[in-house]
Formats: structure tokens, C-alpha cells, sequence
């Protein structure tokens, strides 16, 4: 700030506003000149700034893509890395592998070092954890050493999650080395571990270079260095989880948001702080394999130079711009001053008064325009001073009159405020007002009730004559009024007496009200009616009226409407205050019954069972509403009604009478008859006929008018409500249904009760049976779920019974040919002990047991106490110590013993006779589980033998079916094995043959005497014939295989057929297809997606046919995935195979999914043909999908189906019976 600057800070306020007034006063030129400069300035300051921020986003932009694309890279590198490794293990971690001697997988795992130099050393650890085999570049190799790995990482994680990568480790101080481990396949897996150098890991990050002096480094889980371009930060283990974008990429790596098993993704690029402190650009992405994070980064003053650059061009461009604006500025200003001056002097000599002055600017330009524009205005005003005050005094009158008529229309609007609900002083006042401005002898307002007109305001001289208002007709000016809903002006009612009778009837009658009887003329002769209209109807009628003939102006009616409109208003609001009163008064009377109705409502449901409290509230809430004086409830005894409440203004001397003398059902009273007719009585005046009140009550209490309702259940009267008033004042019609409402809810109260004293006697004796039947529920529950399992159903009957018999062991024991064998015994502490005891001893017909009584008698029995009893000889010893009494229940089925129930207790005594019903009854739903069994069996075997019958026959069909289908291609492939077959063996056997003789030409060659140059031209000839013969080989064994595949489809299946576990089969398939893949071509890829019931179980099969088809579908997905992985371009698609299990029962479902190309509808048609195939000439025959279909269908009495969506999936479905064929 210059000291000038600060000077004027510093100024007083008059200073300041004297030196802004100076500014103001600069010359056009100069503002003119100023504007420009500042215009330019503004457009280049403001493009300088859009291409500054335009070219900071694209630099950062192009920098973040740059640092995003280094990070994927690296990240990619490191997880081809690994990922090459992992495929190399994957060959030893095959089921059939560890099982191989220990010299073979010596020597797999001694090739594996050789063919993989980042690998250090090797070790397998079988299923149990000790280490089998272990061989190194460095230490010597071990042979079934031992060691216990069963607590190692390396062994419990890999086993885990099947593949597992150790934290990094620096060994000699320099050399990074990671652990990676993979779990075999089969149902104990062993463990084979590669130790891994990781040094090319630092030669990938040290390679990469981000402008001049940026770079890459990796950092692991826990935000730990473990590659960097400087070796010594590594060494030192150099913590970087402190970086705000370290603890981004860990969280990332924690969430798994961004995780992506195919490629390494790139995490946010974002500008942060780096390990120096200063600002970078940087990126990262995440290696998932070993969970490492790979950061690229380039500092912020490199990446954007070019930015500095563009803000330094724009600067240079703003001051050569800067000084172009302020030479064009003068020249244009200099041109604009002179025909401004010479405007600015003619506006002068105008504002002194000489307007016949002109203004000459000759510069075809607006200035021009101004000039003829004061010129013009000039000329205008002259001409508007010679007619102003002629103007002014019509105006001021209309000025005056238009404020009389605001006037008058404020005071008609505040008494219409004043008084809304009397329209009367309002109505009068609007009367005179219209009167007075419409300059008419008087006025009157009428409104319409009904079909007549009735006077409700009039102002004037002129007389009304009796019953002045008439009706809604025709015949006068006001009625047609109404009827047409229009204004009407009557110019003189003289002249139209025949269109309007009755109006010169009255004027005529009013004019001899005002003067002589027998004069004939009329009271008015012109007439002015407008209607009072509302919503499209009139409300009434305003009318003005003359005595001499005048017709009344446009304006006057215009204002007469306006006054119309008011005394609409008016009579709206004093009908719609009346309405309100009257509905505000019925709104009260409403609430008040409706909240005593809730208030009762409210004591009913908290005391809903105490029936005194209920009809107490009941008959003072019923009381008050219908302004009684007091009130009683009485209910029906027998022929005798009683009271059961009062209320709290019944005297207690009446209240005692009303106790101590019930009233006859038969007797007169007005509360017998209502009770005996069920009808409501009502008597407004008992003071004229007191004989319907017992004198008795009379004597206490004053009664002159008496309303009884009956309490209705069903449309029989149980008890009423007898409500009294002193006065002779009757009952009002909601009087009556009010108390009628309290008598309703007194008749619910009373049966509530009633049924509340029903339910509690009866929840005392449906307790006791609920819970039996709760137990026999579940015990039934159990027997029908396991029907056919009895060992289920006899544990849950003697359970059951033990329970509900109140014993504290029990058996039953069931025949056995001509022996009784217990099934299940239930016991205190001695279960197992008692259980095997009886297994050994099982029951026979005799008087020693409780168990032999029941099966000589075929009937219940019963031992109180075992020591009393001499024919009870105790077999267990310290097992029966605790045995005192028994019961026994038998199994009668077909009126033969089946078997027996046995209860013990360990306290002498009778079990009671709902005790032995309860055994009886689980005795009897054994013998029903027992035939049920047995019929079951018998269906069963009987099931078994029609559908081996049914099996038979279909598949004598199927044969015969196949014959017919396949007897041109049987025909072929016999042909093809005579004609092909032994060529084929020619040529393999003499191109086998072939290639030993050229061995042993070579040999001879290599004796000879040859030159040099023949020397190696045999050796190039020997070498392409060698090759040849290679390629003679290969065909020649793909022919063959063609040949055994043909053979094969016409050939029933081999190999023996058993149970097998399906779940395992696929798992087998899976990995045995995998790798099969990986082998042929290594880079290929694919994840694979398991979802196998644990109770798909097993099934009968033939483990190598369906093997078989299981590999030919999960190869055909893979051809499908990498079929449309070639062509895929949309983001995050992955190559899948998907495989599923499910328990069907009877069957298990197998389903192989790929997310390949889908297949055609065309195509899906014809899949299960021989010999056709979609894929290219010389990849496939054609053959496999018919051969399986054959395997499945054909052999296991299956089904094979194909779900698809064209570009999207392909799914087939195996449904395989577990043993035979599916139903």
C-alpha cells in the first residue's frame, strides 16, 4: 500500500465524499476510455483464469491417469508374478499326487525348482501336519522328517482358505522372501509350501520412473515398506501407515470395495503429502493375491510446469491488451465529445424555457436520434401547457366524485364488519348511501324467501304501500329481476304498464297513500333494479326509484352493482353467522355427550370385570348427559326384578325402599312393564298419573317425569335403565338414545362378566388337559414326522410317558419272533446301564416280571410295590435298588400281545386310573406305529418289485429305441473300425517305427565321412523328417481317439457301478478340469464358484462314466467364457464357472453354469446330436455331449437338460436318481 494510499484512509468523511464526487465528474472520454480498458481487461483476466483452471484440471487429470496407470502395472506384474507360481504348485496339489512314493514327489518338486528360479526352497506337509518331504537350493533335502506344522500358518491357513501368501521377510539382511502355501484336494488335504524370492519384485518397482523425479514403491497390509528405490528404507522396515493416502489404500484394502480377482485394480489418485513432507501426485493400486498396496507418486512442482507455463502467457497477453483498449478508448471518446456538448447546451437553453428552440447535431448516429427526441418533447410540451388547466378541472371533479363513492363504500364495509351477524344498520345505511349518490328519490333492498320478495331496508319520501314486497314473478321490475338474473331500468312505468302490472298497481296505490284517495297518478315513474346475486343465484334485489321519468346513467348503475355486490355480502354473512351459532351450539352439546362417552369408555375398560364399578359409571355418566335428576339399573331374578345400581343422587332413603322392596315381573310399574315388553317407556308427566310409581318411592323423592330402557340380550330383556326427573319435562328424542347407547354398553358389561366367570371355572379344568394334551401333541408331532423310524417313535412314547405318568423310568420292549426285545428304556442316571441290561435280557410270558405279566395277561397291570409282592423276583440288583412300583401297559394288535410299556418309581403306590389311560393311549399309538411300519414294509417291498418291473421294461424300451436310432451309426462305426482302424495302427506303429530308424540314421551319419556343410544338411533333413513324423503321430492319435469316442457311443458303459459321493465327484471334476486347462494353455484363468449341498449324500453310479460327462461340460464352459472373453468389452466381466448341488429326495440335482455366449435356440435344438458341433474344424467331434447324454440318460436312468440366456449364461442340468431310475 503506497503512502498515498494510506493517506486517503486516513481522510475525514467530507474529504472522501468530495474526492468520489470529483471521480464522478471525469469527461465522458475519460469514462468512455476507462470502460473499455476495464471491459478488456475483465474478458482477459477472465479467459486467463478459464485456461489457467482448464489446463490445471487436464494436467491434473493426464497426471492421475498416468500415476494410476504405473500403480495397475506394477500391481499387475506382481500378481502375474505370484499368480505363475501359484499354477506351478497347482500341479502337486492334485488328490492322486499325495499319494505317490516319496521318490516321484522328490522328484516333481526338484523339477519344480528347476523350472521356477524365484523359487528357494519347497516343502509338503501331509493332511496331519507333519512335514514328508522338503528340498532347497541351499540346505540339504529331507526325507519324512516329521516336523510338526499342524499349528503353522502356513499349514492352518492354507488349509483354510485353500491358498495362502505369508507376510514378507528379509533373510541376509537384503533378500526379501515370502511364503506361499496351497492346500491339496481330497477330504484330509496335505499342505505343499514354496519358499519365494522376491527380488524381482524390486527390479519391476526400481524400473519404474514417473517424470524425472518420481517413482513407485510397495508397501504391504499394515502399511510396512517392503520395496522401494531406496534399498535402506526397506531395510529399516520403514512404517508409512501414517500417510494420509497409505491409510486410504489400507481401509480400501480392509473394505474390500475395489477388490477384483481377475486384475489388480487402481485405488483413488488423489494430491497428498509424501515421506519428504512435500506435496505429490499420487495413485495406488492393490495386488490382492498378497494383499500388498503398489503406490506411484511424482512431485506436485513437476506435474504441473506446464501450468505455471500457461499462468505466465496469460499475464503477458492481459498487458498487451491492457494497452490496445486504452489507444482505442481516446479515439472513440475523442469523436463522441463534440455532438455531446452541443446536446448538452441545447438541453439548457430548453430547461430555461426557450422550447421553440431546435437542437442541429448532423451524426447519423442515436446522438442524432437524442437530439430529434428533445426536439419533439419541446414541441409537446407546448401544445400540453395550452390545454393543461382545462384537463386539471375535469379531472379534479372526477377525482371528487370517485372519492364520495369510496367513501360511502369504506363506511357500508366497517358497519358490515361491525355488525356480521345483524345486517340490518348495515343494510339501512347502504340503503341511503345509493340513494343519495345515485341521485334518486328513494331506495329499497328486498330479499328472496322462497318464491317472495320481503322488504328488509328502504330510505326515501316515497311511501310503501301495506305488504309492499310480492312475489318472484314477472310482473314487476324486482321479481323479473330475481328470475332473470340481470339488471333492469324501467325508464317510465307509464308508458310500460302492460309489461309490468303489478309495479303500476302499487305506484298508483302509493301515490293515494301520499295524497288524495282518488288520485291516478304514480308514486315513481322510473325505476332502477339490480339483483343481489351469489354464486349464479339472486339473493334479493336493490331498486332505485324517480318520481319524474329520468333515465339513470351507465355509471350510476355501475355503482349501483358495486353497492349490490356489499348487501350480497352482507346477507351471506349474516346467514352463514347464524349457521355458525347454530351448529357451534350443536358442536358442544356433541362433545360434551361424546367426551363423558370416552370417560365411561375409559372406566369400562380398566375395570372391565368388576361389574358394581361399571354400572355405577354407566347409569351417573347416563344421568348427567340426559339431565336427569338421579337414576337406577335393575336386573331380572327369576320373576323378581332387583336393583343393581344407583346412582350418586338417589337418596338413601329411597335407595333402602328400592332394596327392601323388589318389584313382581307381573306388577304395574312402569319398570316391570319394560322389563316383561322389552320396549322403551316414557311418561313426560307422572304427576298427572302417579299410580306408575309405587307410593312408597314417592314418599322419598319427587318424581314428574320417568324414562325406563330395557337392557336387550338377544331380544330378551335382562334389566333396564330407570331414570326420573323431579319436573314434568320430557325426555328429548337424543335424550332417549343416549341412555338407549348406556343400556347397550351396560348389557355388554353383564355378559363380559358373566362369560369371564364361565372362562375362569373353565381355565381351571382346561389347565390340567393342556398340558396332556400339549405332551400327546408332541409325542404325536414326533411319530407322524419319523413314521417309519420306530426307535424315534418308541424313545418319544416311553419319554412321553414318563412325563405325563409321573414315573421315573421307563421301557417298552416289542416281539420278536417268540422272544420280547426292548427297544428303548428311559432312566434317572442308570439310562446306558439299564439300557444294556435289558438288550440282554429280553422279556418272555411269566409272574417274575411286570413285563412278563402284561404279555401272559394281554392286560394292564399293576405292582404298588415290588418288594411286597412274592412273585416278583428283582433281576437287575443295584439296578432295580430304586424300582418299588410298576405298571404295565400292553401292545394288543389283532388281539395278540405285541409287546408291553413298563413304568417304574422308586416310592411304593398305585398309579392312578388317568395315569394308566395316558400309558394305555401311547401303548395303542405303538401298536399303530408298529402297523405301520409293517404295511409300510410290505408297500415297500411290493413298490420295490414294480418298479424293477417298470425299470425292466423301460429299459428294454430304451434299448430298442437306441437300437433303432443308432443302427446306421453302429454300422458306421464297425465300419470305421475295420477300414480306419488297422491303417491307423500302420500308421502309427511304422511312423514310431520311422522315427527309431532315423535315430539310427543319425548314428550312421554321424560315423561317416562327411563334409561339414553335408554334415549339417543331413542333420536339417533328419530334423524336418523328424518334425514330420512328430505331426504323422499326433494326427494319427487324434484319428484313433476319434475312432474309440465312435466306439464308445455305440458301447454300453463300463466299470462297476457304486455309491458315490457327489459331492466329491463334482469337486474331482473341478479340479482335475482346472488343471487339465492350465496345462494346456497356461495363461488361461477362470474362477470357479461352488455350491454343494451337504446333504446331496450319495448315489448309486458309475464313477468313471459320470466323471466323464462332468468333465466334458465344465470344459465346454470353459471354451464358452473364453470364447466370449475375447469379445467382451463391458467393465468388471469375469470368465465363470458355477457348480451346484441339491437333494431331491429320491435324487440329487448337479448343475454346471457358465456366463460364456449362451447358446441359440437353433443350436440348443440339436446339442445332444452325434457329431454336431459348433466349434471350428479340428477342436471337437461332436461326440460328447451325445455320449453324455447317453451316460446319463441311457445307463443311470437319468436327465440331462440345457437352460440358457443368448449372451448372458448356459446352464445344464443333471438329475440323477440315487439308486435305479427317476420316477
Amino acid at each position: 500500500m503506497t503512502r498515498r494510499t494510506l493517506e486517503a484512509a486516513h481522510d475525514p468523511p467530507d474529504v472522501r465524499l468530495g474526492r468520489r464526487a470529483s471521480l464522478a465528474r471525469l469527461s465522458l472520454a475519460v469514462k468512455l476510455a476507462l470502460a473499455l480498458i476495464g471491459l478488456v481487461a475483465l474478458v482477459l483476466v477472465v479467459n486467463g483464469a478459464i485456461e489457467a483452471w482448464l489446463g490445471y484440471e487436464q494436467t491434473k487429470r493426464a497426471a492421475l491417469e498416468v500415476q494410476s496407470e504405473k500403480a495397475q502395472a506394477a500391481a499387475a506384474r506382481v500378481e502375474e508374478f505370484l499368480g505363475d507360481i501359484e499354477a506351478q504348485l497347482g500341479w502337486t496339489t492334485g488328490a492322486e499326487w499325495g499319494y505317490g512314493k516319496a521318490e516321484q514327489q522328490r522328484y516333481d518338486l526338484i523339477r519344480l525348482l528347476r523350472e521356477e528360479p524365484a523359487i528357494a526352497s519347497l516343502a509338503y506337509i501331509d493332511g496331519h501336519g507333519k512335514e514328508q518331504l522338503a528340498v532347497s537350493r541351499l540346505d540339504l533335502d529331507s526325507i519324512a522328517s516329521g516336523k510338526d506344522y499342524s499349528s503353522d500358518p502356513r499349514f492352518v491357513r492354507a488349509v483354510a482358505d485353500k491358498v495362502w501368501f505369508g507376510p514378507v521377510e528379509f533373510r541376509g539382511g537384503s533378500e526379501p522372501h515370502m511364503a506361499i502355501a496351497i492346500a491339496h484336494v481330497g477330504k484330509t488335504p496335505g499342505v505343499t509350501v514354496a519358499d519365494v524370492n522376491l527380488e524381482v519384485i524390486w527390479d519391476v518397482i526400481s524400473a519404474i520412473r514417473v517424470g524425472d523425479r518420481g517413482f513407485a514403491y510397495v508397501v504391504d497390509d499394515k502399511g510396512r515398506l517392503i520395496a522401494d528405490p531406496d534399498l535402506s528404507l526397506v531395510l529399516r522396515e520403514t512404517d508409512l501407515s501414517g500417510l494420509p493416502q497409505v491409510r486410504a489404500a489400507l481401509a480400501a484394502l480392509g473394505s474390500g470395495r475395489v477388490a477384483n480377482d481377475a486384475a489388480p485394480p487402481g485405488g483413488s489418485a488423489e494430491i497428498a503429502r509424501g515421506r519428504d513432507g512435500g506435496d505429490v501426485l499420487t495413485a495406488y493400486a492393490i495386488a490382492w493375491k498378497p494383499r500388498w498396496v503398489v503406490f506411484a507418486q511424482q512431485p506436485l512442482g513437476e506435474a504441473f510446469a506446464h501450468v505455471t507455463q500457461s499462468l505466465l502467457r496469460t499475464a503477458a497477453l492481459l498487458g498487451l491488451g491492457l494497452l490496445l483498449a486504452l489507444v482505442s478508448g481516446a479515439a472513440l471518446a475523442r469523436r463522441m465529445t463534440a455532438p455531446i456538448r452541443a446536446l448538452q447546451k441545447g438541453a439548457e437553453r430548453l430547461g430555461g424555457g426557450e422550447l421553440g428552440q431546435r437542437i442541429d447535431v448532423r451524426t447519423g448516429d442515436e446522438i442524432e436520434a437524442l437530439a430529434g427526441s428533445f426536439n419533439r418533447m419541446a414541441g409537446r410540451l407546448r401544445e400540453s401547457y395550452e390545454t393543461l388547466e382545462a384537463r386539471v378541472e375535469a379531472r379534479t371533479r372526477d377525482l371528487n366524485e370517485a372519492l364520495r363513492r369510496q367513501t360511502a363504500t369504506s363506511d357500508i364495509l366497517r358497519a358490515i364488519a361491525a355488525s356480521p351477524s345483524d345486517m340490518g344498520p348495515a343494510l339501512a345505511m347502504l340503503a341511503e348511501t345509493v340513494c343519495r349518490l345515485c341521485q334518486a328519490h328513494d331506495s329499497v333492498i328486498m330479499l328472496r324467501e322462497g318464491e317472495r320478495l320481503r322488504i328488509l331496508a328502504h330510505h326515501g319520501p316515497v311511501p310503501l304501500p301495506p305488504n309492499a314486497g310480492g312475489p318472484v314473478s314477472r310482473d314487476w321490475p324486482p321479481g323479473r329481476a330475481v328470475v332473470d338474473g340481470n339488471a333492469l331500468q324501467v325508464v317510465d312505468l307509464l308508458a310500460e304498464e302492460a309489461e309490468y302490472p303489478r309495479a303500476f298497481a302499487m305506484a298508483v296505490e302509493a301515490q293515494r297513500a301520499e295524497g288524495d284517495a282518488a288520485a291516478t297518478g304514480l308514486a315513481w315513474r322510473s325505476v332502477l333494479v339490480m339483483p343481489l346475486m351469489r354464486d349464479g343465484s339472486a339473493l334479493g334485489v336493490i331498486a332505485l326509484r324517480r318520481k319524474e321519468v329520468s333515465r339513470f346513467s351507465d355509471a350510476q348503475a355501475a355503482m349501483l352493482a358495486t353497492f349490490a355486490d356489499q348487501a350480497a355480502i352482507a346477507i351471506e354473512n349474516a346467514r352463514l353467522f347464524d349457521e355458525v351459532q347454530a351448529k357451534t351450539l350443536d358442536l358442544e352439546e356433541s362433545l360434551a355427550q361424546q367426551t363423558a362417552t370416552a370417560e365411561v369408555l375409559q372406566s369400562i375398560s380398566r375395570s372391565v370385570f368388576d361389574l358394581d364399578t361399571v354400572l355405577r359409571t354407566l347409569i351417573d355418566t347416563a344421568v348427567g348427559l340426559c339431565r336427569g335428576s338421579r337414576g337406577t339399573i335393575f336386573i331380572r331374578n327369576g320373576d323378581r326384578i332387583e336393583a343393581r345400581a344407583f346412582h350418586s343422587n338417589v337418596p338413601h332413603g329411597l335407595r333402602d325402599y328400592i332394596l327392601a322392596h323388589p318389584v313382581p315381573l307381573d306388577g304395574g310399574e312402569a319398570i316391570a312393564a319394560t322389563i316383561r315388553d322389552g320396549r322403551i317407556v316414557h311418561y313426560p308427566d307422572l304427576v298427572s298419573d302417579p299410580s306408575l310409581v309405587p307410593a312408597g318411592a314417592r314418599e322419598q323423592a319427587a318424581f314428574g317425569a320417568l324414562l325406563c330402557v330395557p337392557l336387550l340380550r338377544e331380544g330378551e330383556a335382562i334389566g333396564c335403565f330407570a331414570v326420573p326427573r323431579n319436573d314434568p319435562v320430557a325426555f328429548t328424542e337424543r335424550e332417549i338414545d343416549l341412555v338407549r347407547t348406556f343400556a347397550d354398553q351396560a348389557v355388554i358389561a353383564i355378559e363380559n362378566a358373566r362369560l369371564f366367570a364361565e372362562v375362569q371355572a373353565k381355565t381351571q379344568d382346561l389347565a390340567e388337559a393342556l398340558q396332556m394334551q400339549t405332551a400327546t401333541s408332541d409325542a404325536l408331532k414326533v411319530i407322524s414326522r419319523s413314521a417309519f423310524d420306530l426307535q424315534a417313535v418308541f424313545s418319544t412314547l416311553v419319554s412321553s410317558a414318563v412325563a405325563l405318568g409321573g414315573a421315573r423310568t421307563g421301557a417298552i420292549c416289542v416281539r420278536d419272533g417268540d422272544v420280547f426285545r426292548y427297544r428303548d428304556a428311559i432312566g434317572a442316571g442308570q439310562a446306558s446301564a439299564l439300557a444294556g441290561y435289558l438288550k440282554d435280557h429280553p422279556a418272555t410270558p411269566g409272574r417274575s416280571t411286570i413285563a412278563g405279566r402284561v404279555l401272559l395277561s394281554g392286560k394292564v397291570e399293576r405292582i404298588p410295590d415290588c418288594l411286597a409282592d412274592p412273585d416278583y423276583v428283582v433281576p437287575m440288583g443295584a439296578l432295580a435298588s430304586n424300582v418299588r412300583s410298576l405298571l404295565g401297559a400292553p401292545l394288543v394288535a389283532k388281539d395278540r400281545v405285541e409287546g408291553a410299556i413298563i413304568l417304574t418309581r422308586d416310592t411304593p403306590g398305585h398309579f392312578s386310573d388317568r395315569q394308566v389311560e395316558i400309558v394305555q393311549t401311547f401303548a395303542d399309538q405303538a401298536v399303530i406305529a408298529l402297523e405301520n411300519v409293517r404295511l409300510f414294509d410290505e408297500v415297500q417291498a411290493r413298490t420295490k418289485e414294480l418298479a424293477a418291473s417298470l425299470d425292466d421294461l423301460r429299459k428294454a424300451q430304451d434299448r430298442l429305441i437306441q437300437t433303432e436310432k443308432l443302427a446306421s451309426l453302429g454300422q458306421l462305426t464297425a465300419g470305421i473300425a475295420h477300414e480306419i482302424k488297422n491303417p491307423l495302427n500302420f500308421i502309427n506303429n511304422f511312423s514310431a517305427l520311422s522315427r527309431e530308424l532315423m535315430g539310427e540314421l543319425r548314428a550312421v551319419l554321424d560315423k561317416a565321412p562327411l563334409a561339414d556343410a553335408d554334415r549339417e544338411e543331413a542333420g536339417d533333413l533328419i530334423g524336418m523328417i523328424d518334425g514330420n513324423l512328430d505331426k504323422v503321430v499326433s494326427h494319427g492319435r487324434r484319428a484313433d481317439s476319434i475312432v474309440k469316442n465312435m466306439l464308445l457311443h455305440s458301447r454300453d458303459g463300463s466299470g462297476e457301478r457304486g455309491a458315490v459321493n457327489v459331492n466329491a465327484m463334482v469337486e474331482e471334476a473341478l479340479n482335475l478340469a482346472y488343471h487339465g486347462a492350465r496345462a494346456e494353455k497356461p495363461g488361461f484363468n477362470v474362477t470357479i464358484e461352488k455350491s454343494l449341498d451337504p446333504a446331496a449324500g450319495e448315489a448309486d453310479l458309475y464313477p468313471q462314466e459320470m466323471t466323464r460327462v462332468l468333465l466334458n461340460l465344465i470344459s465346454n464352459g470353459f471354451y464358452a467364457t473364453e470364447k466370449r472373453k475375447q469379445s467382451e468389452t463391458a467393465a468388471g466381466w469375469e470368465p465363470t464357472i458355477t457348480a451346484s448341488t441339491r437333494d431331491l429326495g429320491a435324487s440329487v440335482e448337479i448343475v454346471i453354469r457358465d456366463n460364456g455366449a449362451g447358446v441359440p435356440d437353433d443350436v440348443k435344438a440339436k446339442l445332444f446330436n452325434p457329431f454336431f458341433t459348433t466349434k471350428p474344424a479340428g477342436e471337437g467331434t461332436g461326440l460328447g455331449l451325445s455320449l453324455s447324454h447317453d451316460i446319463v440318460v441311457k445307463q443311470h436312468g437319468g436327465a440331462i437338460d440345457v437352460a440358457t440366456e443368448p449372451g448372458a449364461w448356459t446352464a445344464f442340468i443333471l438329475t440323477l436318481p440315487r439308486g435305479g431310475t427317476l420316477p
